[in-house]
């Protein structure tokens, strides 16, 4: 039987670059885009998991700027001193100073199951067929092989929503069985349901 996580709603990097919107600007600085995403010790561990394990990954700063750049529908610009890294980083320092002040708790750990052969070849086949670009396919390729598959399908989701890619039926299916394996919950998965595309009789 597959554990519940915490909320059935995203979470963590995706949650937080759905939150940079047209109008982030008006919110403050992107530290306080990230004080609003979370909300919750449990939120604010789930985005410092998230980021900490971009932030010591394979991926070069361009890479996740592009990945950064991309989920936020290219509405986060950044600074021309600014990289990938250091902005990662701004946000840990968020999660943990949250924590500090509020109580932490311990971030969700990957589940064993979810790291097996079978599960990430499903998500590393779901990325390769992504309508994405080569770049964006090959930084979800890396983060699926050797950071985490599950965040993988979390920001792969989140791509698709941000560029308002359709989605075949069968896809659809597919990325509903994935959802349920990392027990994720229904509006995770559920936020790219308006993209699917009908079946023609």
């Amino acid at each position: 039987m597959p554990r519940e996580r915490f909320t059935p709603f995203d979470f963590g990097l995706p949650r937080l670059a759905g939150d940079f919107h047209q109008d982030w600007g008006y919110v403050g600085e992107a530290g306080d885009v990230a004080l609003e995403s979370f909300g919750d010790s449990a939120g604010a561990a789930a985005l410092e998991y998230d980021v900490s394990l971009l932030i010591v990954s394979a991926l070069s700063d361009s890479q996740i700027e592009l990945l950064w750049g991309a989920a936020t529908a290219e509405n986060y610009r950044f600074e021309p001193n600014e990289s990938g890294r250091d902005l990662l980083r701004r946000f840990q320092m968020v999660a943990r100073d949250w924590q500090r002040a509020h109580g932490s708790i311990r971030p969700e750990g990957a589940d064993p199951e979810w790291g097996s052969p079978e599960l990430r070849e499903r998500v590393l086949r779901a990325v390769g067929a992504a309508p994405l670009s080569m770049g964006l396919r090959e930084v979800l390729d890396v983060c699926a092989r050797t950071v985490s598959v599950e965040l993988a399908f979390r920001l792969l989701l989140r791509l698709y929503a941000a560029g308002s890619h359709p989605v075949a039926p069968a896809v659809w299916t597919e990325y509903q069985e994935i959802n349920t394996a990392f027990a994720l919950g229904e509006y995770v998965v559920g936020a790219i349901e308006y993209l699917v595309e009908e079946k023609h009789q």
